[in-house]
């Protein structure tokens, strides 16, 4: 009976220690999860950040309530975060995005806009910088300590991106809002590089 009771009460230990590693286990990262997590490469605006497929410049940070570009314009009742994304490719991808802003409270805003152009930078080729100016649409409640994300194109987000913080605290979100005019979307612009 002694022998039993003890069977019993070891089969049920052995159940319980398999129902909690059981429930850690759905809890802790699996080896595709930490494979597939992108790496930030951290940036500030007008530095180069080196990312696996080249490197990313972010610069004339600004903020619109029109975009304009070829013979189109666009509109918004909130406003445009506007800045110059420069790309310098070295070899592998010669185009680079999507970019995303990420706000303070993490909401993302990015992808295709309201002006039909969609968020990426390029294409060039090795050793050949492109500039292009971007818009991206966005609440002005948003702006405040908000972040660039420029990812390497293509790459299902399982790969390096840069993140870059821009400026925007609340004294500058305020003079670039009260100021907020329109922004001419220029071609792109292309450069040899001097490295």
């Amino acid at each position: 009976m002694a022998q039993r009771a003890w069977r019993l009460s070891a089969a049920a230990v052995a159940v319980a220690a398999f129902a909690v590693a059981s429930l850690i286990n759905d809890y802790l990262p699996g080896r595709d999860d930490i494979l597939n997590r992108p790496f930030p490469r951290a940036a500030v605006v007008d530095e180069d950040v080196q990312l696996r497929t080249g490197s990313v410049r972010v610069s004339n940070v600004g903020v619109a309530r029109a975009v304009e570009w070829n013979f189109s314009r666009a509109q918004t009742e909130e406003v445009f975060l506007t800045f110059s994304l420069t790309y310098l490719p070295n070899g592998e991808e010669t185009t680079v995005g999507p970019v995303e802003v990420v706000d303070a409270s993490g909401r993302i805003f990015g992808g295709t806009q309201a002006h039909g152009r969609s968020l990426r930078c390029g294409a060039s080729q090795a050793g050949v910088a492109v500039t292009c100016d971007m818009a991206v649409e966005m609440p002005a409640d948003a702006l405040e300590d908000a972040r660039l994300r420029v990812w390497n194109f293509n790459s299902g987000n399982g790969d390096d991106y840069a993140d870059v913080a821009l400026p925007l605290d609340a004294d500058r979100v305020a003079a670039l809002v009260s100021s907020a005019g329109d922004y001419t979307i220029s071609p792109p612009t292309f450069s040899r590089s001097e490295k």
